[in-house]
């Protein structure tokens, strides 16, 4: 009997679906005429070398989202294919490492950009900053006038990919030293909103609601001297087309609210909100001693005559002596649903 031995084969096969700048190209094992070219000439090299590091940042922006990353992959391959491979000239392959350079490079922005406060340090000696904001009825909201400087001015805006995939829907988060409030976006994509900055170290952070999207800066006013509000009543709110209003009772039983916004003792309210999501903020730099009533009222619903009912739940933040080691911050979510409802949210003793 003739016994035949059946010998295993293994077969290597070499996919180059994704060759190219994907992990760049190996010179060593360059096989199509667009890869040698490319491994002939310095410049076209240094062209494929840098859109391998942009994919890689590409594809980690995509982190976490598979199907977004396979279908870079997808529209990778699409480019070696049509774009890349088919070039017989240098000039064209240059023309589309530019292109796609740029392509990739739109998808790496930051999806927040924060203009200004910018990081680093800064003395806002001599400028003008102004707390109270105007207000215009009916539909009034936060504002900022045209003589503020920059030094008491949050600015910014949004990639196009983020308002694309709805980030303008709910506004933004914007954290100032700690305490969450709301940031409205406008149609552009661009932000902007007024706020006194107290002396020395101050943190800002604004981020997308699902917090997929954030941007921070750090920065260190050197104005010593500058006038720092020692407690903030912040109110905001979680609806659109709602009006909620902030009223404080100082010790001295003066009332801060949309009709006194400014107290003879120094304490005021920087705006009336009343297109929904706030925020308000009561601030003072030299609050009196004694007992505090923070209220918040439901005024009305919407100015757009939409029908009223739902829940609206208000954000109240207390923070005294902010930024020094005595600093403290308490919280409170309270639940409003009809118009003129009214609720004692904190009763506190200063200091």
């Amino acid at each position: 009997m003739v016994r035949r031995m059946v010998v295993p084969v293994v077969v290597s096969v070499a996919v180059a679906a994704l060759s190219g700048h994907a992990w760049g190209i190996d010179c060593e094992k360059a096989g199509t005429t667009s890869e040698r070219m490319i491994c002939a000439d310095a410049e076209l090299k240094r062209l494929d070398d840098a859109l391998t590091e942009t994919y890689r940042r590409a594809v980690a922006a995509l982190a976490g989202d598979d199907a977004a990353v396979d279908a870079l992959r997808e529209e990778e391959r699409r480019w070696l294919r049509v774009s890349r491979d088919p070039c017989r000239e240098r000039s064209c392959l240059v023309a589309a490492y530019r292109l796609r350079e740029q392509e990739l490079g739109a998808r790496i922005q930051p999806g927040i950009t924060i203009d200004t406060p910018l990081n680093g340090w800064r003395n806002s000696w001599g400028e003008t900053v102004l707390y109270t904001q105007e207000v215009h009825y009916p539909a009034s909201s936060v504002n900022a006038q045209e003589d503020q400087a920059e030094s008491a001015m949050i600015r910014g805006r949004i990639a196009a990919r983020v308002k694309a995939r709805g980030g303008m829907e709910k506004p933004l988060t914007l954290v100032v030293n700690g305490v969450p409030m709301p940031l409205e976006v406008d149609e552009s994509g661009a932000f902007s909103r007024p706020y006194a900055f107290g002396s020395g170290a101050n943190g800002v952070e604004v981020r997308t609601e699902d917090g997929s999207e954030r941007a921070r800066v750090q920065f260190f006013e050197a104005y010593a001297e500058k006038p720092r509000p020692r407690m903030r009543i912040l109110l905001s709110w979680d609806t659109d087309n709602t009006d909620l209003d902030l009223h404080v009772i100082t010790p001295d039983g003066q009332h801060c609210y949309y009709g006194e916004r400014v107290l003879e003792n120094g304490a005021a309210l920087d705006v009336d909100v009343t297109t929904g999501y706030g925020p308000e903020i009561f601030s003072t730099p030299a609050p009196q001693p004694g007992a505090y009533l923070v209220y918040v009222n439901l005024y009305g619903e919407s100015w757009d005559g939409a029908e009223g009912g739902d829940v609206t739940v208000s954000h109240v933040s207390i923070v005294t002596e902010e930024n020094t080691l005595d600093e403290k911050m308490r919280s409170y979510s309270v639940p409003m649903r009809f118009a003129g409802d009214l609720a004692l949210v904190a009763k506190f003793i200063y200091p």
